[in-house]
This record gives C-alpha cells, structure tokens and sequence, in this order.
C-alpha cells in the first residue's frame, strides 16, 4: 500500500490548496493515477444533449427546460415537501457527508485496518480525480446554469422559448452547469463501492447535517437517482446533464481501482 498511501497524501495536499469547490483552478490539477482527460472530454461533449450544446436553451430538450420551470424554480413550484426535502438533504457539504457515511460503512463492515486504507484510498482518489476531470470539463464547455437560460430565453436564438425573467433556481450555483459536480463525486463514490464489493447491493447510511435526518440506501443505484432528482428539483441542473455525467465519469474509479487498489487483490 505504499504507493497508495504516498498518491493518498498528495492528493489530500492539492485539494487542501483548492478548498473553494467552485474555483476554476481544479481544472489546471493533474490527475493523480489516470492520464488527463481529452478522451474523456470529447466523449462528454458529444453526450452533451439538452441545455449544453453551444447556443444553450436554444438547443435545449424543451422538457428539460420545462421541468426546471415547474420544479426547480425557488417559489410557486410544483415541488412537493417531499421533494424539497431531498433538494435540502444533498446541500450538505458532499466531501463532509460522503466522508460520515463511508466511515460508517467501514466501521459496519468490520474492516481490518488493511482493508479500510484500501477501501477509503481508493474511494478517495478515484474521487479527486473524478473531480479534476469534472472542473476541467466544466471550465472546458462553461454552460450557463438554468437561471441564466431561463431568465435570458429571449437571447437564445429558439422561438418556442421565452424568458421568465422572475424565475430563480432554489439552490443556486456559482461555476458552469455542465458537468453536474455533484453527479461526478457520487458517481465516483458508489462506482469504487461497487467495484470494491463486487456488487451494486450495499447498504449506504448518509446523513445531512442540513436536514438533520439520516437516509439509508440498500441499492447503490438508488442514491445516483436521488441526486439526480435532487439536482433537478433545487433548479441547478438540466435532467440531461445528470444523465450524462453518471453515465460517463464513472470510467475514472474503474480505471484507478483496476489499475492500483484492486489489482492483485488478494482478499479472500
């Protein structure tokens, strides 16, 4: 484990230098353990659909624009509680809140201390990287957020649109819409658990220090889902751009855990 650990430290190093999730320095970082993305960008970019190809709501998939009216805006929504309660449950800090649950998933596991460093390793740097790769797609295509499309329809270019200029998000971001930032960490997250287990089936406690309550998930599957919903329904995201950012950034953890922490594995 001792190359794993030395990438480990070093990893936690630059990320200590780029604390501001929403700074674009993430995106000038080099990969840890996979060779920088330009593949990864192209194929990003072709999948790009819905409110991020170049002319943005102008080319938009008119559902998904029309779903953030209805859902995501921050008043007069067609939210239920419900709904708005998992829009809250995933503002907590991510890095924070999927750190609390992956320690617990350690400690209910009953992993040795061996088996623990390469779990939490490889979940982590499979994470950073995921996340350097995300920035630098994101500062790469630099999509406007749906409050800006909306607001400014009128700019767009598509006579089926119009702009609502009193339409404002519930969550609002401050870097570029398309990759979806928090699609790309749990993407990297439940691929390196389902990597590492074998399995997509494993029980996942997450707690939010915003909602104060705890969720439990059993199928990993059914967090990606609940991310995405709650992406949509804050008004922070295109349906289209979570779709594609949990279907494409989960290559990097299969890189890192087939080239590192699962190779050789020699678990019983």
């Amino acid at each position: 484990l001792a190359r794993q650990v030395e990438v480990l430290a070093d990893l936690f190093e630059r990320a200590r230098l780029t604390a501001v999730e929403a700074e674009p320095q993430r995106e000038d970082l080099t990969l840890a353990l996979v060779e920088r993305g330009e593949q990864l960008l192209d194929l990003v970019g072709q999948q790009r659909g819905g409110g991020h190809l170049e002319g943005g709501l102008g080319r938009a998939v008119l559902d998904d624009v029309a779903e953030l009216q209805a859902y995501g805006r921050a008043t007069g929504s067609a939210r239920s509680p419900e709904q708005t309660e998992t829009v809250r449950f995933f503002t907590d800090q991510t890095f924070v809140q999927y750190s609390r649950a992956l320690r617990g998933l350690v400690n209910a596991r009953g992993l040795d201390l061996r088996e623990s460093a390469r779990l939490l390793g490889y979940t982590h740097v499979a994470t950073g990287d995921t996340m350097i790769a995300c920035w630098e797609a994101k500062y790469h295509y630099f999509n406007w957020r749906p409050t800006h499309a909306i607001q400014r329809a009128d700019t767009d270019g598509n006579p089926d649109t119009a702009p609502d200029t009193s339409w404002v998000p519930l969550v609002v971001g401050n870097h570029p819409e398309y990759p979806s930032g928090h699609s790309c960490f749990t993407a990297a997250v439940t691929e390196s658990l389902k990597r590492y287990f074998g399995t997509k089936h494993v029980r996942f406690v997450v707690s939010s220090t915003v909602t104060g309550t705890t969720r439990t998930y059993e199928n990993l599957d059914d967090l990606e889902a609940e991310v995405e919903d709650a992406r949509v329904w804050g008004g922070l995201h295109f349906r289209s751009t979570m779709k594609a950012s949990a279907k494409h950034f989960p290559r990097i953890a299969r890189s890192v855990g087939q080239h590192y922490f699962l190779a050789n594995d020699d678990r019983d």
